[in-house]
C-alpha cells in the first residue's frame, strides 16, 4: 500500500519521535526508492529514531543505506553562501544525516560507508568541475 507524502507529513507533525512509526517510515523509504520521490524530513526523522532507539536500528543498515543513497541521488551542487562572502555552502542532506549516525556505523563496511564515499566524490566533482565543463 502506497503512503502519500501528506500522510507522512501529518505523521511527522503529530508523532515525530514515536518509535512506533518506524515501520511506516521504513516502508516510505522503500517507496521513495521505487517511485523516485524524495522526502528529506521523513528520512531524517527515521535516522533520528534509529539514533534514539538503537535496538530498533540494529539490523537496519539496509534501510539506512537506502536513506543515504536517496540523499545522494537528490544531491544538489553547492550554492553561494548567504553572507555574500563568495564561499560555497556544501551542507548537503547526506552531511546532515551523517551528524545523526554514529561514526562506527558509518565506517562499518556496507551500504552506508559505500554511499558516503560516493557522496564525497560527487561533492568533490561539484566543487571542482572539469575546466571544459559547459
Amino acid at each position: 500500500m502506497a503512503t502519500s507524502r501528506n500522510t507522512i507529513s501529518e505523521l511527522l507533525a503529530t508523532e515525530r519521535y514515536n518509535p512506533n512509526i518506524v515501520p511506516q517510515l521504513e516502508a516510505y523509504v522503500h517507496e521513495q526508492a521505487r517511485t523516485g520521490t524524495y522526502h528529506f524530513e521523513a528520512n531524517l526523522t527515521l535516522t533520528k529514531l534509529y539514533q534514539f532507539f538503537p535496538d530498533i536500528a540494529a539490523e537496519r543498515a539496509d534501510v539506512l543505506g537506502l536513506v543515504f543513497a536517496l540523499s545522494l541521488v537528490n544531491w544538489r551542487p553547492p550554492v553561494p553562501e548567504a553572507d555574500g562572502s563568495g564561499g560555497l555552502s556544501t551542507f548537503t542532506d547526506a552531511l546532515q544525516l551523517s551528524y545523526v549516525v554514529d561514526a562506527d556505523v558509518q565506517e562499518r563496511e556496507g551500504p552506508i560507508s559505500a554511499v558516503i564515499r560516493l557522496e564525497d566524490f560527487v561533492q568533490l566533482c561539484g566543487t571542482h568541475p572539469p575546466e571544459n565543463f559547459p
